[in-house]
């Protein structure tokens, strides 16, 4: 089945709640700071006021949408466990201690700090290189979601060998992993070159990911 008859059958042939509007702004939010990336890198006619507005826009879109990416890995793993409530709290208050306060805080401060010099376009000519602290704890937060998807995965693939069963831990390993390497390119690029990212590779990152498990799981 290609990706957009799944599209179609997991999505929007859905009844419409908050597991869909999470999806759809995971899916497209990428297309607006991308649009604003490629402005500020092509538009020569930018001042530099209009590159450092449209850059700390860019940069809190990214955020937005990596942590709406990080919410749907949280309800998956909250899927995984069996919708225990126990289990929702705690996810609850790891996300929102060890992802969303700290990152805003750094986030905050790494586009604060951005300055701009115009010569035929916007060159980025300052950045603090806090930014990296975000992806350790990031890197931390998903290694802890993956320890518990893990357990469950032991336990369900001690029970059944159901093809369908095995693919889900199979590409949910493998799509941490792959967070796991891009994570720390973010880390190793923000302090050997702050002026340049992470943001490079965070266009990666923040990309649409293979979210449709999550929310069918969730709903």
């Amino acid at each position: 089945m290609g990706a957009a008859s799944l599209l179609v059958e997991l999505i929007w042939s859905s009844p419409f709640g908050l597991a869909s509007m999470i999806f759809f702004a995971n899916r497209y939010l990428p297309f607006v700071d991308s649009a604003l990336s490629v402005n500020i890198n092509f538009n020569a006619t930018l001042s530099a006021e209009e590159c450092l507005v449209q850059a700390r826009a860019a940069a809190w879109l990214m955020f937005i949408g990596i942590a709406l990416s990080e919410i749907i890995l949280m309800l998956r793993t909250y899927a995984v466990w069996g919708r225990k409530r126990s289990m929702l709290l705690f996810l609850i208050v790891l996300t929102v201690a060890v992802f969303i306060i700290p990152t805003i805080v750094f986030t905050a401060l790494a586009v604060n700090s951005l300055q701009f010099a115009v010569f035929q376009g916007c060159h980025l000519t300052a950045a603090n290189d806090i930014i990296y602290l975000a992806f350790c704890l990031l890197t931390a937060y998903e290694s802890i979601l993956a320890a518990l998807v893990t357990v469950q995965a032991y336990k369900h693939l001690r029970q059944t060998r159901s093809p369908w069963v095995t693919k889900l831990y199979k590409d949910g390993f493998i799509f941490y992993f792959s967070l796991l390497v891009l994570s720390c390119a973010n880390i190793i690029s923000a302090l050997i070159a702050p002026e340049l990212g992470p943001w490079l590779e965070g266009k990666l990152y923040y990309n649409p990911r293979s979210t449709s498990k999550g929310c069918r799981d969730h709903n």
